[in-house]
């Protein structure tokens, strides 16, 4: 029991504070219910592009273990492509948490809005983006933003981040879909290398 309550302690600590020593790896933060879809995407664009960079950290302000244990459930060992998911739990606008994760040498950091409100999410998303700025990152960093406007927002904040409005390409796709399905069944396949 002594031996099972360390290993777990000390688990739970390696989680928690534990520090990435990885390069080049892709960086995800946040915790949305497009998360495990980002990570399939990456892990089978990794596996087409025959690409080296197969490591990718997940830093959630969710327990690592839970984390661990969605992602095993909606997103098997075997259906990760070879790629290597590290979860870690932290604070995702916190310097301390984004050097312990890597982001001076991330190769691409996405970063996503959680499932709050449009502009709860987005504020959350600026948050994260000025820590990032802050730490003068080198990597690519791509932006999940709900309201369009906020675009040129974060443009001014981070010149060099792709703020990408979902809201904006979800219903283009819908569209595409209503006036010819064959056509908004093609453009999917396309931006979902399928």
């Amino acid at each position: 029991i002594v031996v099972d309550s360390c290993r777990t302690f000390l688990d739970r600590q390696r989680a928690l504070r534990g520090r990435d020593l990885a390069y080049g790896h892709s960086l995800v933060l946040g915790w949305s219910d497009k998360t495990v879809f980002l990570l399939q995407e990456l892990c089978e664009c990794y596996q087409h592009l025959n690409s080296s960079r197969r490591k990718i950290i997940l830093l959630t302000h969710n327990d690592a273990v839970w984390t661990e244990v969605e992602l095993r459930r909606a997103l098997p060992r075997k259906d990760r492509c070879g790629c290597q998911i590290e979860c870690r739990q932290g604070q995702v606008s916190d310097h301390d948490d984004l050097e312990r994760v890597g982001v001076l040498c991330a190769h691409d950091i996405y970063v996503l809005a959680n499932g709050q409100s449009e502009k709860k999410a987005d504020a959350e998303v600026m948050r994260i983006v000025l820590a990032i700025a802050s730490l003068e990152v080198l990597g690519n960093v791509f932006v999940e933003v709900r309201i369009p406007e906020n675009t040129r927002v974060l443009n001014r904040i981070m010149p060099s981040a792709h703020p990408i409005a979902v809201r904006d390409v979800t219903n283009y796709l819908l569209c595409l879909y209503a006036l010819d399905r064959a056509m908004g069944t093609l453009f999917t396949e396309l931006l979902t290398n399928r």
